[in-house]
């Protein structure tokens, strides 16, 4: 009896130090930090002339009812796991060292954070709107689509007059097709050789219109120049690099000429020598080329030269001794074996290259993807600067998944030596 008495009081012992862990300084310090920043997040809009953080410290003091309620659920969620079975699943799937997840769970796991991320955003805009029907700030998903559905299939006139007025046209015929129940109407199309009017099916005119309403789109525009600056400037550095990061890292003499003036180069910070570009190589689409091909250069022989040193040098001395002259070590040798590591340095420095073209846009451009969002921010059109984040996001991931086919492709020797 007085085992089971001594059993349970240490177990009451250990639930109240599981509660009272949750009260060291260290965790309420963070807990109270992320609760004042929410309680100044929330008044910095309206805050106008008053101090922000005296509206933060009145706000803070009078929701301290949800810091109490955060606390309550932090306890619940600490005995919760105290509970055996909890415990013992908690320890196999999440918390263990060498916790191992099950595939379902992996599954719920990974979309686990863009759901709560998507419906807090939903469940908010939806409360604002409901507060404010005509803000701005947090447009409802379905404000987001539309937006973005009228530029990506909208003609702009600003962009093609020609498409704009073809496409005017053509709505007229079908307008007319359907009222008089037409199988073939007579449209009116301008060409390259001037005004055509051409009979079409409806069928064909639907796809007329839709062609020509998505290349005289903003998004197809934009997408278009934007892609054309970063895919050339991307091909140049990539070129520049392989070749010169190649013999960096096998000639001493070339690394000992330029392998200082390399490091001084590449601590030169890129957004600093953009207006100097822009002054020498203009604005338009080559200033920005050769201002991605400064700034990515570097890095990218930086990356090669690593990547080369890396070499066994047993590789190469074989190689020289049944008979190779240097420049098949160099590339027959060499360089097959650095280029899938090259095109890994290419994909994760993509990033990088949208931050430039995407700020270089920003400060002079008549087309582009971060001109477009800048036109945007000046009339605050939160549904149409998400809709091109998104959509800037979705390219990123495309370009980085291609270049990753690519290198399994084209070296699959390379993904089994990993």
């Amino acid at each position: 009896m007085e085992n089971v008495e001594q059993t349970q009081k240490s177990k009451n012992k250990n639930v109240l130090k599981s509660v009272y862990s949750l009260f060291n300084p260290f965790h309420l310090l963070i807990l109270a930090t992320f609760y004042y920043l929410a309680s100044l997040v929330s008044v910095m809009k309206d805050a106008g002339e008053q101090s922000v953080f005296k509206l933060g410290n009145e706000v803070a003091l009078s929701n301290l009812s949800v810091l109490a309620y955060i606390v309550g659920a932090l306890i619940v969620f600490k005995l919760l796991f105290k509970i055996p079975f909890l415990n013992k699943f908690a320890t196999k799937n999440f918390w263990g060292l060498f916790a191992s997840p099950s595939k379902p769970l992996v599954f719920v796991l990974m979309f686990l954070p863009f759901v709560v991320f998507v419906g807090s955003y939903v469940a908010y805009s939806e409360y604002k709107t409901g507060l404010e029907a005509q803000q701005k700030l947090f447009p409802t998903v379905d404000k987001i689509g539309a937006a973005f559905w009228e530029n990506a299939t909208t003609p702009d006139k600003r962009i093609d007059r020609v498409a704009y007025k073809n496409v005017r046209n053509i709505d007229k015929a079908l307008e007319k097709a359907e009222k008089e129940n037409l199988e073939v109407v007579e449209v009116k199309l301008e060409t390259e050789n001037g005004k055509e009017t051409k009979e079409m099916s409806v069928s064909d005119l639907k796809f007329e219109k839709t062609k020509q309403s998505v290349l005289a789109s903003k998004v197809y525009t934009d997408t278009k120049s934007s892609l054309s600056i970063l895919l050339t400037a991307m091909l140049i550095s990539a070129s520049i690099a392989l070749i010169f990061g190649l013999y960096l890292g096998l000639f001493s003499a070339v690394e000992k000429t330029f392998g200082t003036f390399l490091v001084f180069f590449g601590a030169i910070q890129p957004v600093a020598i953009l207006p100097i570009i822009m002054i020498m190589a203009g604005v338009e689409e080559f200033g920005k080329v050769v201002f991605i091909v400064t700034v990515l250069t570097t890095t990218l022989i930086v990356g090669m030269n690593r990547e080369v040193k890396n070499i066994p040098k047993q590789s190469i001395i074989k190689a020289l001794t049944l008979g190779a002259s240097q420049l098949q070590v160099i590339y027959q040798v060499i360089l097959p074996q650095v280029f899938p590591k090259f095109l890994n340095i290419m994909k994760d420095n993509f990033y990088l290259c949208w931050i430039f073209l995407l700020a270089s846009e920003m400060i002079s451009a008549e087309s582009g993807l971060g001109y477009r969002i800048m036109l945007f921010k000046r009339t605050t059109a939160m549904d149409n600067i998400i809709g091109y984040v998104i959509w800037i996001t979705v390219l990123c991931l495309v370009i980085d998944w291609v270049i990753k086919k690519i290198n399994a492709k084209a070296f699959p020797w390379n993904q089994l030596a990993k």
